[in-house]
């Protein structure tokens, strides 16, 4: 491992946690969700427009051989 014991690791997801716990922990935790709410719709649309644009462009690659 390069430089991090257990115990940083352990202090730091008690700290993580404890920072959680209070105001600002949730709006970060919202913020978390919101974001990735609008990746997951990204991804779902970016998928749907490439099959889009995949069915588009099949009728001529069959025609050139592709």
């Amino acid at each position: 491992m390069t430089g991090v014991s257990y115990g940083k690791l352990w202090r730091y997801l008690a700290w993580l946690v404890g920072q959680a716990k209070g105001e600002d922990g949730q709006a970060l935790g919202e913020y978390a969700l919101v974001l990735t709410l609008v990746a997951m719709v990204a991804v779902l649309a970016l998928t749907a427009l490439g099959l889009a644009i995949g069915g588009f462009w099949q009728p001529l690659t069959d025609i050139m051989g592709l």
